[in-house]
């Protein structure tokens, strides 16, 4: 991609994030405080998970632009570097599922708590990748 591109692309991205997170946090706002029942914590486990989906596609969107600058004057590099974060970024996608299945196995398959086990791990994890992908190539 030529340079304007790039930095049209990562200010798209950036500007999603940004109305992404307030749309976020007034939501979560709402879903997290005065919570009084069990459902309103599912409801808040729900809500936080939705917005760590969103900020990791975010996230690994902008990543992927720094690794394109980076690049920039080798395309075959580009292209190779792109093959093997996106290989790595769905085979961390299929571990999170399966660590987050695991972690939630021990709780009744047709429970409402089964289900916010695990997208509360989904989310710790979500987290923790969205902090690895900010400090590669920076």
């Amino acid at each position: 991609l030529p340079m304007k591109s790039v930095q049209i692309f990562s200010f798209a991205v950036i500007a999603l994030m940004i109305a992404t997170s307030a749309f976020g946090n007034e939501h979560h706002n709402m879903a997290c405080e005065n919570i009084t029942f069990s459902s309103d914590i599912d409801n808040c486990v729900s809500q936080k998970y939705q917005q760590s989906e969103l900020r990791l596609k975010s996230e690994y969107l902008l990543f992927i632009a720094r690794a394109d600058k980076s690049y920039l004057n080798d395309i075959e590099l580009k292209h190779q570097y792109r093959k093997l974060a996106s290989g790595t970024h769905e085979s961390w996608l299929v571990y999170r599922d399966l660590n987050c299945q695991l972690e939630s196995f021990e709780v009744d398959a047709e429970s409402v708590a089964h289900e916010t086990i695990r997208k509360s791990c989904l989310e710790k994890m979500n987290n923790e990748r969205i902090i690895m992908l900010q400090t590669t190539l920076q």
